[in-house]
């Protein structure tokens, strides 16, 4: 509940200037260099390039290099990271004069496209859209996208052309790994464990040590989920569904607190839609990234890390005025 309390506090401090922060170019600069440098910092992982001796130039990442997951271990984490540094400059694409930012998105997009997260395709796709709807330049927004996208596929395919030693995945493969069967047992055990906790929960963070009892559960009423389960060796720390983490872990109070977070979205989202009032441009720039944050949370475990969960507080915060 401190957890939950540290960014109600956040979310309540940038109410009243309604993070009209996000909407300075500076702001924007900032997140778009800081996703280059990010995709820059992955690449030198999976490439494998040696400074000092031979050693790699972040050492404690060194398990890390096979699947291009970068400083975010966590492939989804790292798509949802690009999509909110992307946000800012799909708002200037609209712009005539908004060159430097299509070039400055490429390789953040690129990286999206490497890390091949179904979720991530998704969000994405209805964050441009959303950005479509929204723009009163639609017709400069479809161009600066158009070679965003060409520009990415072909800084993608040069990179995954290159021979290493871990081969970056495929969108294909990933859409054919059993990553949703997997999700369906996860599922499954944790609405067994809350039906077991329904007042207070487990804790937000204490999946790990309900696991075993949980799965074993899980099993005996779904014996043909087995040879999937082998893939949970490794521990069930996360639901990969932000909504049932919280039931999960807080109970009756998480489920209040789902309802409000994703009701308050899709209220946002569809005063966009209308646009009876044209907003302001932080309530749209605040509501496109917190619906993103919230999509992507559907399947994936990223809304649940804690510089997330404070953008997040951030973005609510500025969609508290329309206007």
């Amino acid at each position: 509940m401190l957890y939950i309390s540290c960014i109600w506090i956040v979310f309540r401090t940038c109410q009243p200037i309604q993070s009209n922060f996000i909407t300075l170019k500076s702001w924007a600069w900032l997140i778009i260099i800081s996703a280059n440098i990010y995709v820059i910092y992955a690449l030198i992982q999976y490439f494998d390039i040696r400074f000092l001796y031979g050693d790699r130039l972040f050492p404690i990442w060194n398990i890390y290099t096979a699947r291009f997951p970068g400083p975010l271990a966590q492939a989804n984490e790292q798509g949802l990271f690009l999509i909110l540094a992307l946000i800012p400059a799909l708002r200037q694409f609209s712009k005539k004069h908004s060159h430097l930012w299509v070039l400055a998105s490429i390789l953040p997009f690129t990286g999206l496209l490497l890390t091949a997260g179904r979720m991530t395709f998704i969000t994405f796709t209805l964050v441009v859209l959303l950005n479509f709807m929204v723009s009163k330049e639609p017709k400069y927004l479809f161009k600066k996208v158009l070679f965003l996208f060409t520009g990415s596929a072909f800084a993608y395919f040069i990179i995954s052309s290159i021979p290493v030693d871990g081969q970056v995945e495929s969108a294909l493969s990933r859409i054919e790994s059993s990553g949703l069967a997997t999700r369906l047992i996860i599922w499954d055990m944790s609405i067994r464990l809350f039906l077991e906790h329904p007042w207070f929960g487990i804790g937000l963070m204490n999946m790990q040590a309900h696991a075993a009892d949980g799965l074993a559960m899980t099993l005996q009423a779904h014996p043909e989920w087995k040879d999937t389960s082998s893939q949970l060796a490794s521990g069930h720390i996360w639901t990969h569904n932000l909504p049932l983490q919280l039931t999960l872990g807080l109970g009756i109070s998480g489920i209040f607190i789902s309802l409000c977070l994703y009701l308050y979205s899709i209220r946002n989202v569809f005063y966009l839609i209308k646009k009876a009032d044209w907003p302001s441009e932080s309530f749209i720039h605040g509501s496109i990234a917190s619906s993103a944050i919230l999509i992507h949370g559907l399947v994936s475990v990223a809304a649940m890390q804690p510089f997330i969960m404070v953008l997040l507080a951030v973005y609510l915060a500025a969609c508290s005025k329309r206007v």
